[in-house]
């Protein structure tokens, strides 16, 4: 329906646009459905070995979408569930097996380190905690940027499919 497209494509433009704000490269973002998935927003992290301000940024970018979900679409929604998975993913590895959060110590492959949070609560609790502040920055930066937001949303109605460049042209004077 014409107002799912909306809400998917608010959810996709809010990730492409805050995650320029943060100067991570955007590959593309699209609201043409594949399997399971409504939409998709690709992004290029070439960093290989980047620091905490560098993936909590990437979490920023992932949280981006459920947080236009909540600031401008229709409020939060399982759709987000996928962005979630991945934030929580990558903040277990800061924690458990980068050594970037409280300790030095490497307790698990970075592959593995999800499954530290089923078994140490207290990893748990410092993973929502980061979360829920990483949430707090991408709500007010959704709030800062939802002019440029909504362009994008718009386009990807309209196309269905935009680039990087499309993107970064449409939100260029947002900036």
């Amino acid at each position: 329906s014409a107002e799912e497209q909306r809400r998917v494509a608010i959810h996709e433009a809010a990730h492409a646009v805050i995650s320029l704000r943060l100067g991570i490269e955007v590959v593309g973002a699209s609201i043409l459905p594949t399997g399971s998935v409504a939409g998709s927003t690709r992004v290029r992290i070439e960093n290989s070995a980047p620091d905490r301000i560098g993936l909590e940024m990437q979490v920023i970018g992932l949280l981006a979408g459920r947080a236009a979900d909540q600031v401008i679409g229709s409020g939060a929604n399982a759709g987000a569930a996928s962005d979630l998975r991945e934030a929580t993913r990558l903040l277990a590895a800061l924690h458990g097996s980068l050594g970037l959060g409280d300790t030095l110590a490497h307790r698990v492959a970075l592959g593995e380190a999800e499954r530290l949070l089923v078994l140490d609560p207290r990893l748990m609790q410092v993973v929502e905690a980061d979360l829920q502040r990483l949430m707090e920055h991408a709500v007010a930066l959704v709030r800062g940027q939802e002019s440029g937001i909504l362009a994008v949303a718009e386009a990807l109605v309209q196309k269905r499919v935009l680039t990087g460049a499309d993107i970064a042209a449409l939100i260029n004077h947002f900036f």
